[in-house]
């Protein structure tokens, strides 16, 4: 396969084509005949679903049309799609996927590519009989973005220079952590040893889940971390801020606990200042309730049984989260 499409637009990325203009409107530059620069009109789109959104900036001669709701039957929470004015059967889109997207292998030529703003992305293509696929996932952004296109190799190679200008203007998760932010914030906080870190963005709730891996790819635990970047509890409507879409209400705003022997503690964010050795081990949690704990061994902020209960100097701790938290016994128990 000769290099094509895909080698020309990494070529035109790297070079740093074109820059984000202001919502509504702005300039993209291109070259002339004699090399020089001349700023084009252009004109901003922009898509919002929850937690996602998406804004791309579009030059002179080529049109849009921007979504808030997913296509019928499609993954996506939101979309841009544009095309040249002159050419719409040269259609491409940008998506928010709240689900992440899947993509096959086989056959496919991978390329890293970077942006002159400083964002990256990963460069997926392929010739499918008549078709030329693309698809360019955008890397550490709040959720998965990618812009896709399948349709003739030609036509992207006639339009490729405004197409990078385009692609580079992208604006995604505006307002939220990126993940390389998020996974900092965890990784400070996490206690446990661990070789891998994956941070995974909610597009609903705007919280990002960090888990910790081994070299194995066995989970060593996770954090959550809330659009503020604090540290919040996985589950826990209370914690997370929520961006509009659909959600199932708690039974009640009921602060975490657990029970231990018959008394009722509340989880705070307190650690236990030295070592927790297997000696101080007195039980584990054996079940979940989304009210109030009601029996030994449950509680109201993880789903996740066997979780060590543990008598420190301190007081009564759970090992939660990666780090050993002290629990206080609820006023009037």
């Amino acid at each position: 396969m000769k290099k094509g499409i895909a080698a020309l637009l990494t070529v035109l990325l790297l070079t740093g084509c074109g820059a984000a203009g202001a919502a509504g409107g702005g300039s993209l530059t291109e070259e002339d005949a004699s090399g020089a620069e001349t700023a084009i009109q252009s004109e901003t789109l922009t898509a919002e679903n929850g937690c996602a959104n998406l804004a791309l900036t579009l030059p002179e001669g080529w049109e849009g049309a921007a979504a808030n709701t997913p296509k019928d039957g499609g993954m996506d929470a939101c979309r841009i799609e544009f095309w040249p004015a002159d050419a719409p059967e040269l259609r491409l889109t940008l998506c928010a996927y709240p689900d992440g997207i899947g993509l096959c292998g086989t056959g496919v030529t991978i390329e890293e590519v970077a942006f002159e703003g400083g964002q990256t992305a990963t460069l997926y293509t392929e010739q499918i009989g008549d078709d030329f696929w693309l698809c360019l996932i955008y890397g550490n952004t709040p959720g998965v973005y990618a812009v896709e296109f399948t349709g003739a190799r030609t036509l992207l190679e006639q339009y490729e220079q405004p197409l990078a200008a385009i692609l580079g203007s992208a604006v995604l998760g505006e307002g939220f952590l990126r993940q390389s932010e998020a996974e900092e914030i965890a990784s400070d906080a996490f206690a446990a040893d661990y070789e891998e870190v994956c941070g995974r963005f909610d597009m609903n709730t705007g919280v990002w889940t960090v888990t910790f891996l081994t070299s194995d790819a066995t989970e060593v635990g996770s954090l959550c971390v809330g659009p503020d970047g604090k540290l919040c509890s996985v589950g826990n409507e209370a914690d997370t801020q929520l961006c509009g879409l659909p959600r199932a209400g708690r039974a009640g705003d009921y602060p975490a606990a657990l029970m231990v022997e018959d008394t009722v503690y509340l989880l705070s964010q307190d650690t236990v200042p030295a070592e927790v050795g297997q000696d101080a081990i007195i039980g584990y949690t054996v079940s979940y309730t989304d009210t109030f704990p009601e029996k030994n061994g449950e509680t109201n902020f993880s789903r996740t049984a066997e979780l060590p209960i543990a008598q420190t100097e301190s007081g009564v701790a759970v090992c939660y989260e990666g780090a050993w938290r002290l629990c206080t016994p609820q006023r009037g128990a």
